[in-house]
């Protein structure tokens, strides 16, 4: 009787404890976000941080899965948490800059914007180096380079939400320059010259936004020709 109770406390200790790893967890996260799940996906991946408490890449994707429901306030969270132990981490203070964007918070994402700025990750729009992510280091610092054209562009729009009208457009124009997000820059600038009542410059930006398929534009030009 007593062997029989030693075997069976021993399989029940045994079926309590969680043998798989923080990397099975993660891999399984990621599946789900495949699908998008994210729900389900920041269940396993809190599962995989209470494993690996620094788990750099669970972090950042759970941030990035609470962004995708709304949850733009845990996102920041998650986010900080990476500060705390990497706080030159250019992708994530981009991030945290996006979700105060969204949390209309400009000025406070603007902060965070000009901070990846500085950054050695913030790779310069005219660099001609190369970064290799060597094989099994799929964890690199390279991992979270972001070219500073993104973070201006992204940076330029929150300018203009505060009427900070010419560093929004120098930041959209540096965007422009360097090929990302040319219809969408067009469409913001040509909006932002309408407020200024400089309708050559807002003509021609909305036209430019037209040949990339901003409706939008189109019909602001089409309320500008009526007007005229």
């Amino acid at each position: 009787m007593q062997r029989f109770s030693i075997i069976l406390l021993t399989l029940l200790v045994f079926s309590s404890c969680d043998i798989r790893s923080a990397d099975d967890y993660f891999d399984e996260a990621f599946d789900l976000e495949e699908d998008g799940k994210y729900e389900e996906a920041i269940g396993l991946l809190n599962k995989a941080i209470n494993k690996r408490r620094n788990f750099r890449p669970a972090l950042i994707n759970r941030g990035a899965d609470k962004s995708m429901i709304g949850d733009f306030e845990g996102a920041i969270e998650d986010y900080k948490l990476i500060l705390a132990f990497d706080p030159k981490n250019t992708m994530v203070l981009n991030n945290i800059g996006n979700n105060f964007k969204r949390l209309e918070k400009y000025q406070i994402a603007i902060n965070y914007y000009n901070e990846a700025l500085k950054t050695e990750g913030a790779i310069k729009s005219d660099s001609i180096r190369l970064f290799i992510n060597y094989a099994g280091r799929w964890d690199s610092d390279s991992d979270y380079r972001v070219k500073d054209f993104e973070i201006i562009h992204e940076r330029g729009i929150a300018h203009l939400y505060l009427n900070n009208y010419n560093s929004g457009i120098e930041d959209l124009k540096t965007s422009i320059k360097y090929g990302f997000e040319i219809g969408n820059s067009h469409s913001w600038l040509g909006q932002t010259f309408l407020k200024l009542n400089d309708t050559l410059n807002a003509r021609k930006h909305l036209k430019e936004a037209v040949t990339y398929g901003f409706i939008d534009a189109e019909k602001l030009l089409k309320g500008l020709k009526k007007s005229e």
